[in-house]
């Protein structure tokens, strides 16, 4: 939407009183500067609560459904609301599809780990086969395991897709200032409302400063990539840890550290 038509003051005013009210709540564990949390859920969703990933993370605070669950948040997959409430309800199925269809997948992979994991020294080792006229012996059975992927993959995305549809079908219209819509969303998916997810947010963030002694650099990369990645056994750095070569972390905690100097500076003036 253009600028003028949302309205953004009021979240920001909204998700400033969880980011404050949880970042006191949580002092004891280790302070965090509200600033930097409002510039990480800028990051995460541009504080737009309808906001859903292709992992199916939602919210402001981008939750996908286990980690949500894990803090006792309401999802779509554990709600009790009746069907006759949802929007296309036949659309949830997909996720137990994808579910089945990714174990199915690992088991293939796993069947199959000469073809899966070393390609290179399979292509080379095909190659000799074709220049002696010969073929190598698992020939159709590998064959029959990348068709058999291929498909896979294509059910995999096409389910993806479904529940991804079936999430935004829901959120589609409702407004979590509305009594009614937030009625619904408190019964469907809690990671779009303001004050469980920002507290979750802010309680990973104090336990991830507390291990990494106060190095927000390397708390924020954990958030998005797993604190055991931030691990860095040497020396002086062992304490602090370090942010993981992955190019979407190194991004991620980029964006956040300009974010929060643009809020600081806008704060100043």
């Amino acid at each position: 939407k253009a600028p003028e038509e949302v309205d953004l003051e009021t979240r920001i005013n909204n998700v400033t009183y969880w980011v404050l009210r949880s970042v006191q709540k949580h002092s004891a564990t280790y302070f965090v500067d509200p600033a930097w949390i409002m510039a990480q859920i800028m990051e995460e969703s541009f504080f737009y609560e309808f906001a859903v990933s292709w992992s199916f993370a939602s919210g402001i605070c981008q939750f996908t459904l286990p980690t949500a669950e894990s803090f006792g948040m309401v999802t779509p997959r554990t709600s009790g609301i009746a069907e006759e409430k949802l929007n296309q309800p036949e659309k949830a199925k997909a996720l137990d599809r994808l579910n089945a269809l990714r174990k199915r997948k690992n088991k293939v992979r796993s069947k199959n780990k000469k073809l899966f994991y070393n390609q290179s020294k399979l292509f080379k080792e095909s190659l000799r086969h074709h220049l002696r006229g010969t073929t190598l012996t698992r020939a159709e059975s590998w064959l029959d395991a990348l068709q058999e992927m291929d498909s896979l993959k294509e059910s995999i995305q096409s389910n993806r897709k479904e529940y991804r549809n079936f999430l935004r079908s829901n959120y589609k219209g409702k407004d979590i200032f509305d009594h009614k819509d937030l009625n619904f969303l408190l019964q469907f998916d809690e990671r779009v409302i303001y004050k469980k997810p920002i507290e979750a947010m802010i309680k990973i963030m104090t336990r991830y400063m507390k291990g990494r002694n106060g190095n927000i650099l390397a708390a924020t990369a954990g958030y998005n990539s797993g604190l055991s990645r931030t691990y860095y056994p040497h020396a002086v750095y062992k304490p602090y840890g370090r942010i993981p070569n992955y190019d979407e972390t190194v991004s991620y905690v980029s964006k956040i550290v300009v974010n929060h100097y643009e809020i600081v500076q806008r704060l100043r003036g």
